[in-house]
């Protein structure tokens, strides 16, 4: 004799077992190729900063070409993010949380 429901959390074992993927997914949403290019640009910086130490020794132009860098990734970053909320119609009137829910 079986419980009632028991068959039913079995057979929902089995669904997400079944749905498992290889690899990293990521939901369907109009900012994947804005945060891919987030993780690119961080990348960057920190290579940027590693290769830095044996530019130069003097802290101030290290702080300073870093900063520059990261304040580059931000505005690609902002410019892209706003380009991609206006192709997916995110305007006034609509917030960039609306905009992904939609789409």
């Amino acid at each position: 004799m079986t419980r009632p429901g028991r068959g039913n959390q079995q057979q929902q074992g089995a669904q997400s077992v079944a749905r498992r993927r290889r690899g990293v997914t990521v939901a369907p949403s109009p900012l994947n190729g804005v945060k891919l290019e987030l993780a690119v640009g961080l990348c960057v910086v920190l290579m940027l900063w590693a290769a830095l130490d044996r530019w130069t020794s003097d802290w101030l132009v290290q702080a300073g070409v870093l900063a520059g860098g990261a304040v580059m990734v931000a505005a690609w970053i902002v410019l892209r993010a706003h380009r991609v909320m206006r192709r997916h119609g995110a305007g006034a009137d609509r917030s960039p949380a609306d905009v992904i829910k939609d789409n």
